[in-house]
């Protein structure tokens, strides 16, 4: 999970550095303006929903706020749609619904990294005290 958590998070930066500074119109112009830029965006895209697919539903169930749902829809959309990507409709969600994507993977890293460390100093002081 904490490696999904990861892929989520590192797809979702990628993305927003992709599209930062491109207004609506260069947004729209991307595949045949910058196509690299666009197959990259894509690629992030696809990859964050991916991942999502892949995490429990428990977690899920944790952050209702992210439109989990819709971001493993959206790697269905940017995977087989190849030539129809209605661009307008998808810059909203890059500029505006990533940074929550991003805020809930993060959030789960550092609670995840917090309890393996609690947990991890929990054993070194029971081995300590095994020693003595």
């Amino acid at each position: 999970m904490r490696e999904r958590l990861q892929d989520i998070r590192e797809a979702a930066e990628d993305a927003l550095a992709f599209a930062a500074g491109l207004d609506a119109a260069a947004f729209a112009a991307l595949p045949v303006a910058d196509r690299r830029t666009y197959r990259a965006l894509k690629n992030a895209l696809a990859e964050i929903g991916e991942a999502v697919k892949l995490l429990p539903p428990e977690l899920l169930a944790r952050h209702p706020d992210v439109d989990w749902r819709g971001w493993a829809g959206l790697r269905d959309v940017v995977s087989h749609q190849y030539f129809s990507l209605e661009l307008p409709r998808l810059r909203p969600t890059v500029v505006d619904e990533l940074p929550a994507l991003l805020a809930a993977p993060s959030t789960c890293l550092i609670l995840k990294a917090t309890i393996f460390a609690a947990t991890l100093g929990t054993r070194i002081v029971t081995q300590q005290r095994r020693r003595r």
